[in-house]
């Protein structure tokens, strides 16, 4: 803005005390405020009270007069007036700048409206799409929560039907939990201190794991069920008795056999004895030449007792074997150990005693070297019914003084 304009705007504002358009001070017309529309009119209304007042001879100097003021007049009108319009536009300014303020800041209202809520519908989406994943999470977490449950249930189901399988078939054995016992891991001495009496009973130290075994040899009662599932043959008892008497006339293989059949119908590991596992299982912590102490009598085991040993005799001869559970059973629980029957062991006969004692040689049916026998049986003297005594022969042979007992290693 000007100085000029600067000074213009520090004069008085007035208006037009005729029509009221806004003037500066300036534009006063015979000190009063008067636009130039306005002094037209008026300017006449004065030539008019000045002729009537004067003279005739004066009129001509009066009209000029007023003719020069008032073209003065609407000269300084004139310009007034054009200070007037930018005065008003000056005036009129502010206005529109707080106008455009107001437009500027609703536009900004709106904008930020707009922005919130654009905001508002891409949050309101991303929950929407954050509950649809949620939901969806939770519904995949709830079928495979359903589909473990299913899955348990049907193991569930499984087992259940296996326990009742293995049930319905140790019925069908006739070998229940019971006929079992444990027996500890341990560490002993096989073999025989005395080597006058057999060269290959050699003393050696030997360690055993845990294992469970048949508290009695396999009796015809047991042997008799594999035999009418499988059709094998039933073996002849020699007409002493067949039910819970211990088997006889069965090979090593036929054993083997058995020891499968039991391992599928029941689920337990089974198998013969390795020679080592027998003899400490037939010692039971003791280390004497029987688990009776030094000696044993036919009261105490089914041998041939009218045999002398050490130039006397020892009891009677029953020439046959006797039920199972006839005679007390030794520190571990196990009956017969001594007499009655010879049983099969697992593994290979090795007279030198170089590591076989503690192999099951059942794996090879092609193998046909000898396996051992221990015990003793009905028929032999009381020398041969040591806990270190060994006795071997062919896998395929049979005797009415052999049978066997198992062991469970699962």
């Amino acid at each position: 803005m000007s100085n000029d304009l600067l000074d213009k705007h520090n004069e008085k504002i007035f208006t037009c005390i005729e029509c009221g358009l806004v003037l500066p001070e300036s534009s006063q017309f015979q000190g009063k405020p008067v636009c130039i529309s306005c002094v037209i009119e008026s300017g006449i209304i004065i030539q008019n009270d000045t002729v009537e007042n004067n003279t005739l001879g004066e009129e001509e100097n009066v009209i000029t007069s007023a003719s020069d003021n008032l073209i003065s007049s609407l000269e300084s009108l004139s310009d007034a007036i054009k200070d007037s319009e930018l005065f008003n536009e000056t005036l009129i300014e502010p206005e529109a700048f707080e106008e455009s303020d107001e437009i500027a800041e609703l536009e900004e209202i709106e904008e930020s409206d707009e922005h919130a809520e654009l905001e508002e519908i891409e949050e309101s989406d991303e929950h929407a799409e954050l509950e649809e994943s949620d939901e969806h999470a939770e519904l995949e977490e709830i079928e495979e929560s359903d589909e473990i449950y299913e899955s348990e249930n049907a193991i569930i189901t499984d087992n259940t039907n296996l326990e009742n399988t293995i049930e319905n078939n140790m019925s069908t054995t006739k070998i229940e939990e019971n006929d079992w016992t444990t027996i500890p891991a341990g560490t002993f001495l096989m073999g025989s201190a005395d080597a006058g009496i057999d060269s290959d009973e050699h003393l050696h130290e030997v360690t055993v794991s845990d294992f469970k075994i048949l508290k009695t040899p396999v009796t015809f009662e047991q042997y008799d069920a594999f035999c009418e599932e499988t059709g094998k043959p039933k073996y002849n008892d020699c007409k002493w008795g067949r039910n819970n008497r211990p088997v006889i006339y069965v090979s090593y293989w036929d054993a083997v056999d058995y020891a499968q059949w039991l391992s599928t119908k029941t689920g337990w590991e089974c198998r013969l004895p390795t020679e080592a596992e027998w003899e400490y299982a037939c010692r039971a912590n003791t280390d004497t030449e029987y688990n009776t102490g030094k000696t044993i009598t036919t009261a105490q085991a089914n041998y041939d007792g009218e045999t002398p040993y050490l130039l006397a005799s020892t009891g009677i001869s029953r020439n046959k074997t006797m039920p199972v559970k006839t005679f007390p059973e030794n520190a571990f629980g196990l009956y017969e150990m001594h007499g009655n029957v010879s049983e099969w062991c697992a593994s290979e006969y090795d007279p030198s005693y170089s590591g076989s004692e503690q192999i099951d040689g059942s794996l090879d049916r092609s193998n046909n070297i000898p396996r051992t026998l221990r015990g003793g049986s009905w028929n032999n003297s009381l020398d041969e019914l040591r806990s270190a005594t060994r006795h071997k022969s062919n896998p395929t042979k049979r005797s009415n003084e052999w049978g066997f007992r198992l062991v469970r290693v699962d």
